[in-house]
């Protein structure tokens, strides 16, 4: 089933206290009701609830800091939000690792979804943000090869880095990923306007003509005028360079054998 993804990228800080307390009160109790979520988790299923006592138990795990903490809406219209982030960056080398990706199912419509990327924007400070539909992110970032351990599906390029995501129904660009917001005022799109720290440019006037012929070619628009080699291309992605290296292989099927064997698979 096709649905919307609202998702945002971000450096802020998303383990202070008074944020997550904030956060989590302006979605559950004060955006519009048909957006706000019922139930948290680490992970799936998702099934605490978070009415009454629920609120400060979902404010704890997530200043615990483990991945990942997510929250879901049962009633129509449904979601599941995936909320990316650890107290311990560790060895993550990526300048905005964290952010939401909210699956929000189709019914909600565009004015939900909309409604929805302008809240996490505004709340999660993120250098970008956009609004889509599964079946359309899978086309631009999903990609499957032939690995040395078989068939992988990977997604790729929605990191922001080198380059930027791409350019979807909606888009939000930060102020720092715009080299010159000069180029945002005569920029060949349905809608562009400022929001909190950066702007929101929607390419065409519904998520329902994404993938589309003229969908795909008011994003090529946007991208010239911007400089597309800021964008995320998956036709230039290196294959060979995401293939599994020997070691790795030969630790999995390692792991595969002693798995069947019943054998620990002790390192040597």
């Amino acid at each position: 089933m096709n649905q919307y993804v609202v998702s945002v990228h971000t450096g802020k800080n998303l383990g202070d206290e008074k944020f997550v307390r904030k956060f989590l009160r302006d979605w559950c109790r004060d955006l519009d009701p048909r957006l706000r979520p019922e139930f948290f988790d680490l992970g799936e299923p998702v099934r605490k609830s978070l009415a009454g006592p629920g609120f400060e138990q979902a404010v704890k795990v997530w200043l615990e800091g483990l991945p990942s903490v997510m929250l879901a809406r049962r009633s129509k219209p449904k979601f599941l939000a995936d909320i990316e982030w650890r107290r311990d960056k560790g060895l993550d080398k990526r300048p905005f690792p964290w952010g939401v990706t909210v699956y929000l199912a189709t019914s909600a419509g565009d004015e939900l979804a909309g409604l929805l990327l302008r809240f996490l924007v505004r709340h999660l400070d993120p250098v970008f943000g956009y609004v889509t539909t599964r079946d359309e992110e899978r086309r631009k970032h999903q990609l499957s090869f032939q690995d040395r351990l078989g068939l992988v599906q990977k997604y790729v390029g929605l990191d922001v880095g080198e380059t930027l995501p791409g350019i979807y129904w909606k888009t939000f660009l930060g102020r720092v990923v715009v080299p010159r917001p000069s180029l945002l005022e005569q920029l060949p799109a349905y809608g562009v306007e400022e929001l909190a720290s950066g702007w929101l440019v929607t390419a065409y006037a519904t998520a329902r003509a994404s993938g589309t012929e003229e969908a795909q070619k008011a994003e090529a628009r946007i991208m010239d005028w911007l400089g597309r080699a800021q964008f995320f291309d998956i036709r230039n992605v290196d294959v060979e360079s995401l293939r599994s290296d020997e070691q790795t292989v030969a630790m999995v099927e390692a792991a595969i054998r002693a798995k069947k064997s019943g054998t620990p698979n002790r390192p040597h």
